[in-house]
């Protein structure tokens, strides 16, 4: 099993500033990507894309961006790296969804969650998540509230802390939404949806700044 994240650091902290080293080969250049939306095929994915293709090393990688908008598989790489993920398993029939559950669409990025808090209401919500049947979606078991944080750059203003710092250092998102149950035990991952950067307050915009004269690694 690889090392869990390092911890997160608090904001407000003072930015880390990197060891000089004369006569050093100077570091690739990295695009940050500040397009909030990496889903694919979209603009940000292919500035990714067109990144790397040009050399350039980018946050995220355009692995890191299609593996972000599958949620089952954000959960099964966020909980090999170490972070707490909510217990979940594909909802194949309406029979299989058990309230209370969120079922959560696997077809990309999405910030459509569906409560079922009833068995009544446990086939109508399933065909809404699965689009009749056509598409998978996750039924994730209801251990405490669903809750979200804005993301950025591994630092969020209202916490939980290490959560939002164990994202950027597992799936390089510098913009993103976190969902995540808030349990007794802790937070537990659910998902990532897209964050504009025009969706960021002014006060999240003055943290971006304080953040931006840090280290991009979380290392």
């Amino acid at each position: 099993m690889p090392d869990p994240p390092p911890a997160a650091p608090r904001a407000g902290t003072p930015p880390t500033r990197l060891p000089s080293r004369r006569g050093a080969t100077p570091p690739r250049p990295t695009f940050l990507n500040l397009c909030g939306d990496y889903r694919f095929l979209r603009g940000g994915y292919w500035a990714l894309v067109d990144a790397e293709l040009n050399g350039v090393e980018s946050r995220p990688t355009p692995m890191q961006a299609v593996t972000a908008q599958n949620v089952a598989a954000a959960l099964l790489v966020a909980a090999r790296n170490g972070i707490p993920c909510a217990e979940w398993r594909v909802a194949k029939k309406p029979s299989e969804v058990e309230p209370p559950c969120v079922l959560v669409p696997n077809s990309g990025q999405t910030d459509t969650y569906y409560h079922v808090q009833s068995p009544r209401s446990a086939a109508s919500q399933w065909r809404s998540a699965t689009q009749n049947g056509t598409r998978a979606a996750l039924l994730v078991r209801k251990a405490g509230p669903l809750r979200s944080l804005k993301a950025i750059t591994g630092v969020t203003a209202h916490g939980p802390y290490d959560l939002a710092w164990s994202v950027w250092a597992v799936f390089g998102i510098p913009l993103c939404t976190v969902w995540y149950l808030d349990t007794p035990d802790g937070p537990r991952f659910v998902s990532l949806d897209p964050l504009p950067l025009h969706e960021l307050t002014e006060r999240e915009l003055r943290l971006y700044e304080e953040v931006s004269q840090r280290p991009m690694s979380p290392s």
